[in-house]
């Protein structure tokens, strides 16, 4: 799953800038197994959500302005037998059999 990947590499990805461990733009990229485009594409993103995100060529690594939390997280649990019967689903079977009933 792409989108599993792709929130963990953010996650990953957080995870150095708070430690402020990332290095340089393309050891970073390619410790996410990702193109430094990509890597920037990324960090224009999340600056744009907010994330006080710099770079710090002295040091040579990003760092974040002020304290700053990413969460990015999915659940998978099934559902109750009421939520089940409350959730259609586009489901045509009921219709199928309905109508040779």
């Amino acid at each position: 799953m792409k989108l599993l990947h792709q929130i963990e590499r953010i996650n990953l990805l957080h995870q150095l800038i708070v430690k402020a461990n990332t290095h340089t733009p393309c050891v970073l990229a390619k410790r996410l197994n990702i193109s430094v485009s990509r890597l920037y594409a990324i960090i224009d993103e999340l600056k744009e959500m907010g994330a006080p995100i710099y770079y710090c060529r002295t040091k040579c690594t990003y760092f974040y302005a002020y304290p700053y939390q990413i969460n990015i997280s999915i659940n998978f649990m099934p559902l109750s037998a009421l939520e089940q019967k409350s959730v259609n689903g586009g489901c045509f079977n009921n219709l199928f059999f309905q109508s040779f009933v």
